[in-house]
C-alpha cells in the first residue's frame, strides 16, 4: 500500500545538507483507520515507519531497503482527528548502508523517532 498522496498529503518540503523535512496531512478518512481502531483512529507505528520509507524513496528516487531497524519509540498516539498533520524531519546519513534518524512532530511534540539503515534496492 502506497502512502504518500493518499494517507498523507504532503504541503511542503525543504532540503539542507543532509536533513529532508517534510510537512503533510494526514488523511483521516483512509481505509488504515477503519480498521485501527473503529471511532477511535490511531496511525500504526509501522505505517509510521512505512511514511518514513517511502519519503526517503521519493526523496532520493529510488528504491530503498530497509536493513536494520536499530531504534523505534512511539511517543505519543497519533490520532489524525486530533493531530491532523505532521512534520518528518529525516536526517540522511552519506555511509552505506544509509544511516537515517528521523523524527515525527505535532507542532513542537515529537511523536515518534526512527534510526535505521537502509540500501538501495538493486
Amino acid at each position: 500500500m502506497k502512502l504518500l498522496g493518499d494517507f498523507f498529503t504532503i504541503l511542503s518540503s525543504n532540503v539542507s545538507d543532509e536533513m529532508l523535512t517534510v510537512f503533510g496531512v494526514l488523511n483521516a478518512k483512509h481505509i488504515v483507520y477503519k480498521a485501527h481502531f473503529p471511532g477511535h483512529p490511531v496511525t500504526p507505528g509501522v505505517i509510521q515507519l512505512k511514511l518514513v520509507h517511502e519519503l526517503l524513496e521519493n526523496h532520493l528516487d529510488k528504491k530503498l531497503a530497509l536493513k536494520e531497524l536499530i531504534q523505534s519509540k512511539f511517543i505519543r498516539v497519533i490520532d489524525p482527528t486530533i493531530i491532523p498533520n505532521l512534520t518528518l524531519e529525516i536526517k540522511i546519513g552519506l555511509t552505506r548502508p544509509m544511516v537515517v534518524k528521523a523524527v515525527g512532530k505535532f507542532e513542537d511534540e515529537t511523536l515518534f523517532r526512527m534510526h535505521a539503515r537502509f540500501e538501495a534496492k538493486e
